[in-house]
């Protein structure tokens, strides 16, 4: 859409091919339903690539602040949930309706799937379930495998094979984890607690909220672990990412009577104490040993699981991986291989982080390709 619309501006025919019936479903779904739509930290150190340096341009082109500015152009009224993570304050929708706006001289087909598409001498002819259409130019911005309650499918990898190119492996990322059945048979009582954890992963490290749910883990630090995370990989979870539990029990071991439960009531609910450290409902703090402290302290900063899988696509937030960026022009998102075909979004290997990157990258290559084509 941010194509169309870029395109339009410069008195180009564009036709819109959308199998749903109407325009941005995800971006109506996202953010629940407020859209996270920028964030003003967007740069390549938030977003992962076998080639790491290929966003730089098109952010440049499109920056998070060109795309306030065509909020506040559209008068959308906006927060920031944290710094610099934009949503939209009442409603996607006002989002939608400003891109629905800015590409009105275009023509849409919605309810239209595309089938195939051959090259000609003077472009590309496409094939759908209702239409056979002709274009001189064929932007593919299909999204990734996330999401397939709203029809995402492999389209676009099915484009981009069919036109030479290689597909980095994908796999489903800002995703929650499984785990193991027995082990979610002892984590019954923790469901639905939430709280502040540091996860380490591949020598990654999150801040962040995780939710214990009824299949595994959740919250913002566990779907950025899953960046990250392959088959097998270990996650350490530190529930006091800011105190060394060691260093505070033995400041106070000599200073209180209490039972060590209720230093950890400070932090924890009881049902978090009755799972990772029951013994300290009985356990004084002045008569427990260092040896013991140190082994209670360790549940608190490194408890180590391994997820036994993600929740899948039907779960992700973005698909990881996609089209090589080998060829693949950074300053036209025009492919090296075939002239006037263009891709842009998720489908390409760019995955940004949580937290708004990843729209704001669909916008600034879409962007970036509607001033090219």
């Amino acid at each position: 859409m941010m194509c169309a619309a870029t395109a339009v501006k410069r008195g180009k025919k564009i036709a819109v091919i959308d199998h749903n019936p109407k325009a941005l479903q995800k971006v109506f779904v996202s953010g629940g339903g407020k859209c996270n739509f920028t964030n003003l930290s967007a740069s390549k150190e938030h977003y992962i690539s076998s080639n790491p340096n290929f966003c730089i341009s098109a952010l440049k082109q499109f920056s998070p602040q060109d795309m306030l500015d065509f909020a506040n152009k559209h008068k959308i009224k906006t927060y920031q949930k944290t710094s610099g993570q934009f949503f939209c304050q009442k409603s996607s929708t006002f989002l939608i309706d400003a891109l629905l706006e800015e590409t009105s001289s275009a023509t849409f087909f919605y309810n239209t799937v595309f089938k195939d598409f051959n090259i000609t001498s003077n472009g590309f002819i496409i094939l759908t379930n209702n239409e056979k259409l002709h274009c001189t130019s064929l932007v593919v911005s299909c999204g990734g495998l996330s999401y397939p309650n709203l029809g995402a499918s492999s389209v676009g990898y099915d484009i981009a094979k069919k036109s030479g190119h290689k597909i980095i492996p994908c796999k489903p990322t800002l995703v929650p984890f499984n785990l193991d059945p027995l082990l979610m048979k002892n984590l019954i009582n923790l469901q639905g607690i939430s709280l502040p954890v540091e996860i380490t992963i591949n020598k990654h490290s999150i801040k962040d909220d995780l939710l214990f749910t009824h299949f595994g883990i959740s919250g913002p630090a566990v779907l950025q672990s899953s960046l990250y995370w392959e088959k097998g990989n270990h996650l350490n979870i530190n529930f006091l990412p800011q105190t060394d539990a060691f260093s505070l029990l033995k400041s106070l071991k000599n200073k209180s009577k209490q039972k060590l439960n209720t230093v950890f009531k400070a932090y924890f609910s009881q049902n978090f104490i009755n799972y990772f450290l029951p013994e300290t409902n009985s356990l004084y703090l002045a008569e427990t040993s260092d040896k013991k402290l140190i082994e209670i302290s360790s549940k608190i900063n490194n408890w180590t699981i391994t997820p036994s899988s993600t929740r899948g696509y039907k779960s992700a937030e973005v698909t990881a991986g996609g089209i090589d960026t080998k060829y693949i022009s950074s300053q036209t998102m025009e492919s090296k291989l075939i002239k006037n075909l263009y891709f842009t979004g998720e489908v390409l290997d760019i995955t940004g982080e949580l937290g708004g990157f990843n729209l704001q990258w669909a916008f600034s290559s879409g962007y970036v390709a509607g001033k090219n084509l």
